[in-house]
């Protein structure tokens, strides 16, 4: 699977670190995804006692996460659709540095389907820009 993006990022000039990051991900949810907690359980408190969550940013959250999870082609997207709602779940993901946006265009796009309204943003990731943990 990680082959068949790597080779299809190169393909449409993608930035292989786009690539990398989901790759990072997504080798700890399956090194640690069934033995990882959800941070929003309402189990979580700080030292005065207030129930901590953690959200994405709105961006993230509302705009992207959402119509990964809403599209419809979860089950049959590229990356194994447990790791995907495993990333898209801000309680085991919070510390994210993973596009977003990218990985939105690889369940939209698989590698069968090259010629999607996706492929015309290969130009909006030629070029690597690194995200901080958990921010826009």
């Amino acid at each position: 699977m990680l082959s068949d993006i790597y080779a299809q990022a190169q393909d449409q000039g993608t930035d292989l670190h786009y690539v990398d990051d989901l790759a990072r991900y997504l080798g700890k949810y399956r090194k640690f995804g069934s033995e990882s907690s959800n941070l929003n359980t309402g189990n979580t408190y700080d030292k005065a006692k207030y129930k901590q969550t953690i959200e994405f940013t709105q961006k993230d959250a509302t705009t992207t996460a959402l119509r990964i999870l809403n599209i419809g082609n979860v089950s049959r997207s590229v990356p194994d659709p447990g790791f995907l709602k495993y990333e898209l779940d801000s309680g085991y993901s919070f510390s994210h540095k993973a596009n977003f946006e990218y990985l939105e265009s690889i369940v939209n796009n698989p590698s069968q389907n090259k010629t999607t309204a996706y492929q015309s943003q290969a130009a909006k990731f030629s070029t690597y820009v690194s995200r901080k943990s958990g921010t826009e």
